[in-house]
C-alpha cells in the first residue's frame, strides 16, 4: 500500500465527497493508499486511509504529545466495526462497536 505526506506536491484534494470527506487524487489518479499529516514541529498527527479518492479504511488521529488519540474503520463517511479513543495519557476511555452498516452495538466507557 503505498503511503504518502499529506504535503506531498503530487497529491491533490480534487473535492469533497457528498458525507464531507476529502477526496484525493495522487499523480493524477484516484489516490488510494495512506495519507499522513505532521504538524509544525513533524509530529505525526493522522494516518487515513483511502480506496479510489475517498476516505476509507483505518484512520488514526494522535496527540500533541504522540499518543493515539482515535481510531476507527470508516466506510461509506461512517464508523463501522469499532470506534476507539483514549486520551493524552494513552488509556482507551472510549470503545464503541458498529455492524458494517455503522449501527451501534456497543460502547465501554472509562472516565479516567
Amino acid at each position: 500500500m503505498t503511503t504518502v505526506n499529506y504535503n506531498d506536491a503530487n497529491l491533490v484534494m480534487v473535492g469533497v465527497d457528498s458525507g464531507g470527506s476529502d477526496m484525493f487524487e495522487y499523480n493524477g489518479q484516484p489516490f488510494t493508499g495512506t495519507i499522513e499529516e505532521y504538524d509544525g514541529s513533524n509530529n505525526l498527527i493522522a494516518e487515513m486511509e483511502y480506496v479510489n479518492g475517498y476516505v476509507e479504511g483505518i484512520q488514526k488521529f494522535y496527540h500533541a504529545n504522540g499518543q493515539l488519540e482515535e481510531e476507527y474503520r470508516d466506510l461509506n463517511n461512517i464508523a463501522v466495526d469499532y470506534y476507539k479513543y483514549w486520551n493524552d495519557q494513552g488509556y482507551l476511555i472510549y470503545h464503541a462497536t458498529f455492524d458494517n452498516k455503522g449501527s451501534l452495538i456497543s460502547t465501554i466507557v472509562d472516565n479516567r
